[in-house]
């Protein structure tokens, strides 16, 4: 695996001394159709994985690594090679990776934003030169959401789902698109479809169930989350997407019930509950009872900001307070295909 490093001892720089000490030998032919092969291992590892629905397991060091071979490999074969556009647009969106590699809307913030838009232009250019290579396409509609060019982020998902037509993941991303920009009716068909298709993966309920409440259908809204309990599918965040519900229905009661049996099933999401429930108690002006289930959320995580947000913003009479809760619990279910972190 010495394929171009170290530079003194390497598989690039063996194969040009032999190549120039017997200029036309046979063998310098097997030894360059071999170098090639190995010049783009690391970049098949990086993203087979994503193409067969599995987890990449890379690094940012890792995407580098492999687009700086697949130069080599361009440089070994020559631009008059068959392989010439394909090798270069591997490069380029392996480059592109090395900056924003497994990059999502939970931690990118603005100061992300030069990173995102040269690794845009990278993959922009490799998409000119092998236009149906999905895991590029598909990075595209990732990139364009996180800066807001929604319009296209949409026809990138659309194009991935073309060619990926069974692909969860970009189905997900294209609903949420739809929803981010209140086109609920094109959201709705594609929730429904996930639920079908995959009963057991918890995000689309919670996101057909916003989409139908926008829409109007707060009961549809309430009892698409149903399957959840019954069926045995996911009770934890049965009961917390419950007290999201509530929340949003202005029950503040019932939300508090729900965020207590939620703690109460599942012990993991207390501090995550107590501080929703902790808002709850500010909206009803219990502010001595919020501030216990603060302290409490501090004594559980020291690192929470939203107890000291929420708090802050209570005492300041801030009208934001209303949208602090937290919306989402702290245990995730895994992606079963193509997960967002390619």
């Amino acid at each position: 695996r010495k394929l171009i490093w170290p530079l003194d001892t390497n598989a690039i720089r063996d194969y040009r001394k032999f190549s120039d000490a017997f200029p036309g030998n046979y063998l310098s032919t097997t030894m360059r159709r071999n170098l090639a092969a190995a010049l783009n291992q690391r970049f098949d590892s990086i993203v087979n994985p994503m193409l067969r629905g599995e987890t990449s397991y890379s690094t940012k060091n890792d995407c580098y690594y492999a687009g700086r071979e697949l130069d080599s490999c361009v440089a070994l074969l020559g631009e008059g090679h068959y392989m010439y556009r394909n090798l270069k647009a591997r490069s380029l969106f392996m480059k592109a990776m090395s900056l924003t590699w497994a990059i999502s809307e939970d931690d990118y913030n603005v100061w992300m934003l030069n990173n995102v838009r040269k690794s845009i232009e990278y993959m922009e250019e490799s998409e000119a030169l092998e236009p149906n290579a999905a895991y590029t396409i598909g990075q595209l509609g990732i990139h364009y959401a996180l800066i807001g060019e929604y319009a296209k982020a949409n026809a990138k998902f659309e194009k991935y789902l073309a060619l990926r037509p069974s692909d969860f993941w970009a189905k997900q991303s294209l609903a949420d698109i739809y929803q981010n920009l209140g086109q609920y009716a094109k959201a709705e068909p594609l929730y429904r479809d996930l639920i079908r298709q995959y009963p057991q993966y918890t995000p689309p309920y919670r996101t057909l169930s916003e989409v139908l409440y926008d829409q109007g259908k707060k009961n549809a809204s309430r009892d698409v989350l149903q399957p959840l309990l019954t069926e045995g599918l996911d009770t934890m965040n049965y009961y917390f997407m419950m007290g999201l519900w509530a929340t949003k229905a202005g029950m503040t009661d019932s939300s508090i019930y729900w965020y207590r049996k939620c703690y109460a099933f599942e012990p993991s999401v207390e501090s995550v509950c107590l501080n929703n429930i902790g808002h709850k108690m500010i909206v009803k002006g219990a502010y001595d009872s919020a501030r216990v289930l603060f302290k409490r959320v501090i004594e559980i995580d020291s690192t929470s900001p939203f107890p000291y947000l929420i708090w802050d913003a209570s005492m300041n009479g801030n009208a934001i307070i209303r949208a602090r809760s937290i919306g989402s619990s702290s245990r995730s279910r895994s992606i079963p295909l193509t997960p967002r972190v390619i």
